[in-house]
């Protein structure tokens, strides 16, 4: 890696603990809105750099913050491939990214909070926190932001 890729790394490891931590109130509600997610869309135009950057914050982020312990420090290995398609192939593959977390988190929340609901509810609650980040938030940073900075 060049200079320039891990000053971006770092950058988006940064960027995704601080919005993790300023936005964790609505992070882990049933819907859960991880705000952090909206840099998904930016790994189409940054790259593998902001695959590592976003994917040892969201490590680190869970390290602290999160609370289902050995389940939460392997979902940034598991969305780790997703990543790196999106990287490759640009975000028209970012569905089998939503899909990941929304199955895998939805798995652990109804296994862990089984209260709220079965494994579906907990799927289809993920799945719409994460349309919110990554496909609305996340595409009005890559469309009407970032790319207006390029």
């Amino acid at each position: 890696m060049e200079n320039k890729d891990i000053t971006f790394a770092g950058l988006f490891a940064a960027a995704y603990l601080v919005l993790g931590a300023i936005f964790m109130p609505i992070s882990y509600m049933l819907i859960q809105v991880r705000v952090a997610c909206a840099l998904i869309p930016l790994i189409a135009i940054f790259g593998y750099p902001s695959v590592v950057g976003i994917t040892i914050g969201h490590l680190i982020f869970n390290m602290y913050f999160a609370s289902l312990g050995p389940y939460d420090l392997l979902s940034p290995i598991v969305f780790l491939l997703p990543r790196l398609l999106i990287a490759k192939y640009g975000v028209k593959v970012m569905p089998i990214h939503t899909v990941t977390v929304a199955v895998y988190v939805g798995w652990m929340g109804s296994h862990y909070m089984a209260f709220l609901g079965g494994t579906l509810t907990w799927m289809l609650a993920v799945f719409a926190g994460e349309l919110i980040a990554e496909w609305y938030i996340g595409y009005w940073l890559l469309y009407h932001r970032v790319e207006k900075l390029l």
